[in-house]
């Protein structure tokens, strides 16, 4: 089990709203669905973003 002060400071390192920023950018500047506009390309991955940092938070801060 990971320690919980260290667990804390990655969820807050990675989870936040310039991150996730730069992620969902990074990803929809790398993605092409040829039937999808960029706008949104880039709700779907935030959807996905918002869903991924969800588990890891769960994970990351699960005590016991």
């Amino acid at each position: 089990m990971a320690n919980p002060m260290i667990a804390a400071m990655i969820s807050e390192y990675l989870f936040n709203d310039k991150t996730k920023a730069e992620v969902v950018k990074k990803l929809n500047e790398n993605v092409d669905i040829p039937i999808i506009n960029e706008k949104t390309e880039g709700k779907i991955i935030e959807a996905l973003w918002e869903t991924v940092e969800a588990a890891l938070k769960e994970v990351l801060l699960k005590e016991g």
